[in-house]
C-alpha cells in the first residue's frame, strides 16, 4: 500500500533542518540565513508548481498550456546555461535555445511517438516530467561543452593559428577543441550511468517506487530516461558547439575571429526565480524591438521609392536619424592601365552601410577613398580584403 505523506508528518523533517542550522551557528559557517531561505523557497515553489500549475495542466490536458510551459522552461534553461560560461559571443543564448530544441525536442518527440506511443500524444503526465529531465541534464551538458570549446579557442588561439598557417582547413584546426568539448559534455552522464543501480538508485526510480510502481517497471522507465538523456545531451552539445564554431570562424576564408569571443559582462547575479521573471521581460522587449525595426524598415523603403533612390545606396545616419542620407564615398587617383586587373569588384554591396561600388584596379594604379564618417570606407576595405562578407555582388 502507498503511504500518504501529509504536512504534519513532513513537518518532522523541519527538525532535522534545524539541527543543520544550529550546527552552522555553532561552527560559525554563516549559512543559517541561507539554509532557512532555501528551505522555505523550496517548499513554497514546489507547492505552487504542483498545486497551481501542474495539477490544472494535468487536468486540462490542453496542448497549448503544455507548449507554453515547455517554451518558458526552455528559454530559462538557455539563459542559465549561457550564464555559466567564461567566454561568450553575440547570439549565444539563441543558439542554446536552438540546441535544446534539437536535442530535447527531437528526442522527446521520438520517445512520445515511437517508444511510449502516448494517446493522446500531449499527455502531460509523461510529457512534462520527461521534458524537464531532458532539459535539466542538457543544461549541464551544453554549458560544459560550450564553455570547454570557447575557452579552448580563446586561450589556445596560437594553436589554431599555427594549424591554419600550416594548411589546415578551419574544420581541421578546431577539431581537437570540438572533440574535447563534446567529451566533457557527456562525462557526467556517462559517470552516472556506470554506477547506476550499484552505488545509488536514481531519483525518478525512487519516486516511482514510493508511488507504488513495481521495481521492475520502475527500472525499465529509468533505463529509458538515461538513454534519452544521453542521446539528447550529445545532440544538444554537438549543436551548440557547431553553431558556436560558425559564429566565431570566418568559414569562407578559414580564419578564426578571436575578437568575437569575449568575456561576459558581469552584472548582478540573479537566482532562478528572478531569472525567469527577467527572461519573460527580455522576450517582451525583444519582440517589441523587432516589431519597431520592421516598421521602420518598411517606412524607409517607401520613402526611398518615392524619392527614386535605391535602398542599397542609402544608409541610416544613426546620430541624426535621417534615413534619406546618400553616402558620399569617392574614388580618386591615377590609372596606369598596365596589365590585367589585380583587383576587381562588380556591384559590391557593403553590408554594414549599404554602399554599392564597382571598381577595377591594375598594377601601378593609385586610388584614394574619401567620404564622410560612417560612409563605409573601412567596411569597404574589410570586404575587399575578405575580412567581412559582402551583402551582394562579387
Amino acid at each position: 500500500a502507498v503511504h500518504d505523506l501529509n504536512l504534519g508528518r513532513l513537518a518532522f523533517t523541519v527538525v532535522l533542518l534545524l539541527i543543520v542550522v544550529v550546527a552552522s551557528g555553532v561552527l560559525e559557517l554563516g549559512l543559517e540565513a541561507q539554509l532557512v531561505i532555501a528551505a522555505t523557497r523550496c517548499a513554497v515553489q514546489l507547492t505552487v508548481l504542483c498545486a497551481f500549475l501542474l495539477e490544472p495542466m494535468f487536468a486540462a490536458r490542453n496542448p497549448t498550456l503544455i507548449f507554453v510551459y515547455l517554451s518558458i522552461i526552455t528559454v530559462l534553461a538557455a539563459r542559465e546555461a549561457s550564464a555559466r560560461l567564461h567566454y561568450v559571443y553575440f547570439g549565444i543564448r539563441g543558439h542554446f535555445v536552438v540546441a535544446f530544441l534539437i536535442g530535447s525536442g527531437g528526442v522527446l518527440a521520438f520517445a512520445v511517438a515511437v517508444v511510449l506511443q502516448l494517446q493522446p500524444w500531449y499527455d502531460a503526465r509523461y510529457l512534462v516530467p520527461i521534458a524537464g529531465m531532458l532539459l535539466g541534464n542538457n543544461l549541464t551538458a551544453t554549458a560544459l561543452g560550450a564553455d570547454t570549446f570557447l575557452t579552448d579557442l580563446a586561450d589556445g588561439t596560437d594553436r589554431i593559428y599555427i594549424r591554419l598557417c600550416r594548411g589546415a582547413s578551419w574544420r581541421e584546426a578546431i577539431l581537437p577543441s570540438v572533440k574535447a568539448a563534446i567529451s566533457k559534455a557527456l562525462t557526467p552522464t556517462l559517470n552516472s550511468m556506470a554506477v547506476m543501480g550499484l552505488v545509488f538508485i536514481p531519483g525518478m526510480m525512487t519516486g516511482q517506487l514510493l508511488g507504488g510502481q513495481s521495481p521492475l517497471e520502475a527500472g525499465i522507465y529509468q533505463i529509458l530516461i538515461m538513454y534519452l538523456v544521453t542521446v539528447s545531451g550529445c545532440l544538444s552539445a554537438t549543436a551548440v558547439v557547431t553553431m558556436g564554431a560558425y559564429a566565431v570562424i570566418d568559414t569562407p576564408n578559414h580564419a578564426l575571429r578571436r575578437e568575437r569571443i569575449k568575456k561576459p559582462i558581469q552584472g548582478p547575479k540573479r537566482d532562478v526565480l528572478l531569472a525567469l521573471i527577467y527572461g519573460i521581460v527580455d522576450l517582451a522587449f525583444a519582440a517589441f524591438d523587432a516589431a519597431r525595426k520592421f516598421i521602420t524598415a518598411r517606412s524607409a523603403d517607401e520613402r526611398h521609392a518615392l524619392l527614386g533612390v535605391s535602398s542599397a545606396a542609402v544608409a541610416p545616419d544613426e546620430e541624426s536619424g535621417n534615413l534619406d542620407h546618400k553616402f558620399v564615398a569617392k574614388f580618386t587617383g591615377t590609372s596606369s592601365g598596365q596589365g590585367p586587373p589585380l583587383l576587381e569588384a562588380s556591384d559590391l554591396v557593403v553590408g554594414q552601410t549599404g554602399l554599392l561600388i564597382s571598381l577595377q584596379l591594375a598594377q601601378g594604379d593609385r586610388v584614394s577613398i574619401t567620404g564622410a564618417t560612417g560612409s563605409g570606407k573601412t567596411s569597404l576595405l574589410r570586404v575587399l580584403c575578405r575580412l567581412n562578407a559582402p551583402a551582394g555582388g562579387v
